[in-house]
């Protein structure tokens, strides 16, 4: 039998961790992980807002076109991508799934239907193809549960769509080549706040019969109940809350949302009767929801006053340990970015980072109006640092937010164009071409270069199987990109070395001797000892070279209050050197420091033609970066989070390459270029006596 060997730091980290009820998911010193890029978040024709839109194509096509074929886009030219997806999930919407798309077949008994004629005639004409959609979705656009068709929504024409969905999701699949993964989107949206999430599967053997979906409830406490009860049926799967950024404050709540048609769930509520979440919403749904697009949530004053049982000034009682025990069973992951925007952070929130206002939506998923910018829980990394308060209450044990990253799509088009340079729309109808991007709009909607391409969900795994993916994402072991396939790595320990960080198998030594991202670090052993980080990233094909990677740190005190770092780490000095500023404080009203961050002089974009929608990568950045970097501030007292930025050097954004194609300058009301970017999940540091 051979015998494996793990490193002292192994065994600390694996003892230390289940004292504390950590799960572990340690790789040996032999494995060796690959990075694959996919997408988690794809629509196709099979999704009732898709459809209507003159999407007639379905699933086969978005897995073709993710694989690496020559497709039809639903507007009727060509696309294909320059290089294939390794994995994906049509994330179709489980309300009305396929059964829309049913409408245009006259020999449909579905095709009878009183609102069948509206989406047929609707074709290519964009306002009628809204007034059919929004003849859908009404009631909950303007406040409350959506109301399900009795006939659209009949259990045997959900039950037999669903069962058409996997036996394509089947066929495509090839595993070591390309893998397809099941999964559906709930679409919970009360009074037109969003709430979704995409729900996946680790496999097609064991599945529910049908998709759970808004009509069965719009609360995320009732999904989670579901998901355990399909998990005791020996089904497994995953939730992934999506455009946090859209949420309006009820994504990472501090209550629960209850019933939204208003009845009291509860003994103790705030003024709507929604009581306070509590330690096994945490648990819940953290197990079944592992990945997330970061969402937008209202949790009160953050100026780091206690969480616990105090209620906040409108009467909101806080969560409690039974609500982030049932958060944490279902959701692992959070979507970062996507079509519709960012959900790291804000400039209202983080007025000093520099890189705070990348990519913003400002418009609710479905209605008219703008989403809040101000709420801090709009964003995943107020999340992280909310969640770190949460855990070191009394009575709490686990951070009811603790996350990893991953991007996503939610491209409703059946192609995934993630590509700048080829970007293709969010929907058919509306975006579709140039020219509707640049020069079209429509009443109460945002202008078109709001929208982005879709970023990438990105897995170090053993292999390119439907198992080793889903696991990957299930010890979070996952990064994010806005597009393209930049590769990066983080490792945290107390004994790494340059020379590790330089040997040929310094991601064996990685694992050996520390956590990779998603993990965490141990309580060091020794007085004074501090992590270690071994950091890497590489760019990507067909993209920009890497201009800086960027480590973000965040703690909470003594005192409950949270701070966070964010330091240049390691960047390129080509085409010129250029030094980093030392460390500059950002203080609150209080004149406390909040926040400590250094400068680093911008590339520039000397090596960006404007006009001609082009770049060169010889001009500027590095095609690798690499350093060891420790925590000289570390506190072994204090719970803490460390995640990678990694950004490239700015090329043109998919709106530049669309004026050179109209042959008119690019719009003025948004940057002709994108420093395109990747996030790492972070690693965690628990003490044991933060538990409350």
């Amino acid at each position: 039998m051979q015998k494996i060997r793990f490193s002292d730091n192994t065994v600390r980290a694996v003892l230390v961790a289940v004292s504390m009820g950590i799960a572990v998911t340690h790789a040996s010193e032999g494995v060796v992980r690959k990075a694959y890029f996919g997408q988690t978040h794809q629509h196709t024709g099979w999704s009732f807002d898709a459809n209507i839109y003159n999407v007639q194509l379905g699933p086969e096509n978005a897995f073709k076109h993710a694989r690496g074929d020559k497709v039809k886009h639903p507007w009727g030219y060509f696309a294909q991508l320059r290089k294939p997806l390794d994995f994906m999930v049509v994330s179709d919407h489980g309300e009305y799934l396929g059964v829309i798309k049913m409408m245009n077949n006259p020999d449909n008994p579905i095709s009878l239907h009183p609102k069948a004629a509206a989406v047929r005639e609707s074709g290519s004409d964009v306002d009628a193809s809204t007034r059919a959609f929004y003849g859908l979705v009404a009631s909950a656009a303007s406040g409350g549960e959506l109301d399900a068709d009795k006939v659209l929504n009949f259990p045997g024409l959900r039950i037999s769509n669903w069962n058409r969905m996997i036996d394509i999701v089947d066929e495509y699949n090839d595993p070591g080549t390309f893998t397809t993964l099941a999964g559906f989107e709930w679409s919970s949206q009360p009074y037109g706040m969003n709430l979704h999430r995409n729900i996946i599967f680790r496999d097609t053997e064991k599945l529910p019969r049908m998709p759970f979906t808004y009509f069965d409830s719009g609360d995320p406490q009732d999904l989670w109940k579901w998901m355990d009860k399909e998990r005791d049926e020996g089904v497994t799967l995953l939730a992934i809350p999506h455009n946090g950024n859209l949420s309006q404050g009820l994504m990472f709540p501090d209550v629960v949302l209850g019933d939204i048609s208003g009845e009291e769930l509860g003994s103790e509520s705030d003024e709507d009767n929604r009581p306070a979440i509590d330690n096994a919403y945490a648990i819940a749904r953290m197990r079944n929801e592992k990945l997330t697009e970061i969402i937008l949530v209202v949790l009160g004053d953050i100026s780091g006053e206690e969480l616990g049982s105090e209620s906040d000034e409108d009467n909101r009682p806080a969560i409690d340990n039974a609500y982030a025990i049932a958060r944490m069973r279902n959701e692992k992951l959070t979507e970062i970015i996507q079509t519709k925007g960012q959900s790291e952070t804000h400039p209202v929130m983080t007025p000093y980072d520099e890189f705070a206002g990348f990519e913003l939506w400002s418009k609710p998923t479905a209605g008219p109006g703008t989403v809040d910018p101000g709420s801090p829980n709009n964003y995943v990394r107020e999340a992280f640092k909310r969640g770190m308060q949460f855990e070191r209450q009394a009575g709490f044990s686990i951070n009811p937010f603790k996350y990893g990253v991953v991007g996503g799509g939610d491209i409703h088009t059946s192609i995934v164009s993630h590509e700048e340079y080829a970007h293709s729309g969010e929907h058919n109808l509306k975006s579709a071409t140039p020219t509707q991007r640049l020069l079209e709009s429509e009443s109460g909607e945002p202008s078109r270069i709001e929208q982005g391409t879709a970023g990438l969900s990105c897995v170090w795994a053993e292999e390119n199987t439907r198992e080793s993916i889903y696991d990957a994402m299930e010890r979070k072991e996952t990064w994010a990109t806005s597009g393209p396939r930049i590769k990066v790595r983080i490792f945290g320990g107390y004994g790494y070395t340059e020379e590790m960080l330089n040997s040929r198998d310094w991601d064996k030594d990685g694992y050996a001797n520390g956590v990779p991202m998603g993990g965490d670090l141990p309580t060091p052993s020794a007085e004074g000892e501090k992590p270690v980080f071994m950091i890497w990233a590489h760019k990507g094909p067909n993209s920009g070279n890497l201009d800086r990677i960027q480590m973000v740190k965040g703690w909470v005190d003594e005192a409950g209050k949270t701070h966070e770092l964010i330091t240049n780490v390691v960047w390129s000095d080509y085409p010129e050197v250029r030094t980093r500023s030392t460390g500059v404080s950002a203080t609150d009203t209080d004149n406390e420091v909040i926040a400590t961050y250094d400068w680093l002089p911008a590339t520039g974009t000397a090596h960006v033609d404007i006009a001609e929608a082009s770049y060169d990568n010889d001009m500027a950045g590095s095609r690798k970066l690499k350093t060891i970097w420790t925590d000289e501030n570390f506190d072994k007292s204090l719970s803490a989070f460390y995640y990678l930025r990694v950004l490239e050097i700015p090329t043109p954004r998919w709106s530049t390459y669309d004026a050179k194609a109209l042959d008119i300058i690019p719009p003025l009301d948004f940057p002709a270029t994108i420093q395109e970017r990747a996030w790492t999940s972070p690693i965690w540091y628990t003490p044991q006596d933060a538990r409350g």
